[in-house]
């Protein structure tokens, strides 16, 4: 009887393997400080994150009305909606403007002297029947 009872004690089970976690939001809008999280295998859920993640992160919760809102920012991680993706201008340097200045200007002058050249004809045409 004595060796049933000390069978039924579950053994401890050690943790020693972690790794450096940081998560973020769907849209990259906001990311976590990375924290070290322990790996503990055979768990009910993929991750836990503690109070010590929230603190980290300065994360805030409000159970009444269910949101979890980072401190610095308006970022809700309960009932997220992502940010319209913003479009970006490429800001050309100023040599860069300069090359296709003189591009569209060579190809004006090209376009400019190939209409003259039309009219030429047509006046020298003109003044050859007067």
């Amino acid at each position: 009887m004595k060796n049933e009872k000390k069978e039924d004690k579950p053994k401890p089970v050690l943790l020693y393997d972690y790794v450096s976690l940081s998560l973020s939001t769907l849209d990259n809008s906001w990311t976590s400080k990375p924290i070290l999280a322990v790996i503990a295998p055979g768990l009910c859920t993929g991750i836990l994150l503690g109070l010590p993640f929230l603190v980290h992160n300065c994360i805030v919760i409000d159970h009444e009305c269910p949101s979890a809102i980072v401190k610095d920012t308006t970022v809700d991680l309960l009932n997220f909606v992502p940010t319209p993706p913003k479009i970006l201008h490429l800001v050309k340097s100023p040599r860069r403007k300069r090359i296709e200045i003189r591009l569209l200007h060579r190809d004006l002058l090209k376009e400019l002297k190939w209409r003259c050249s039309m009219i030429k004809r047509k006046l020298d045409r003109m003044m050859d029947k007067d």
